[in-house]
């Protein structure tokens, strides 16, 4: 959150660095004020809604200058790399991160049949701090489309059902638990990360996902 608008990021980690993976348009409204708001992690395993902690993203800043911030070159993946100063930040980064090995690495159609996950705050409460989520389904293979910030091509699979603001770099999945029948695979994939939305005149919407294949070719580009 910040006085440029909010979004949403993951964080992952990699070859012992703490990762936030977000969508490159989102970081452009980064300024000093901005905060990361997260669960405490007494909160992780519970079911319960309470008070989100926050930190200054700069406190997870290096304290000197190096390169810590890239941006895919085709797509609209951003990576931060964070630098945490106490054992408490290191505690909560780790029991936050996504493993490495649950983002899908492979730029290839996913089949239409599997449920979709999308998770993001384009609304949020401070005080009872609860992600929105929302079930959709693929309605597209790879696609390559011109990117709505930049207009360069890259590749985006669609979802049926649009977004909101504030979901921009929201994390999807496929196998995610849920109550009941899960169609798709026997463990959780992050497939990608909201874009935004595409639309015509006719009123027609459609999600736009950034492949988590970026995602990958990006740290692995820059975490050898």
């Amino acid at each position: 959150v910040s006085n440029g608008g909010h979004g949403t990021a993951i964080i992952t980690s990699y070859k012992d660095n703490f990762l936030l993976v977000t969508a490159s348009h989102v970081v452009k409204a980064l300024d000093t004020s901005t905060l990361i708001f997260y669960f405490d992690i007494a909160a992780v395993n519970t079911n319960i809604s309470i008070p989100a902690k926050s930190k200054k993203l700069m406190d997870l800043f290096p304290l000197k200058p190096v390169n810590f911030m890239s941006e895919h070159i085709e797509g609209d993946v951003c990576i931060i790399k964070l630098f945490p100063k106490t054992s408490i930040d290191s505690a909560w980064l780790k029991i936050v991160s996504l493993p490495f090995e649950c983002i899908n690495p492979d730029l290839e159609s996913i089949s239409r049949d599997f449920d979709i996950t999308v998770y993001g705050y384009p609304l949020y409460d401070k005080d009872l701090f609860e992600p929105i989520t929302f079930k959709t389904t693929l309605s597209s293979g790879i696609m390559r489309l011109n990117r709505i910030d930049t207009k360069k091509l890259s590749y985006f699979y669609l979802l049926q059902d649009p977004g909101m603001q504030g979901f921009s770099g929201g994390p999807v999945f496929i196998g995610a638990e849920t109550e009941g029948m899960v169609f798709g695979p026997n463990k959780t994939l992050l497939i990608g990360l909201v874009h935004g939305t595409f639309g015509d005149v006719s009123g027609g919407k459609y999600a736009a996902i950034t492949p988590s294949a970026y995602i990958v070719d990006l740290i692995k580009s820059n975490y050898k």
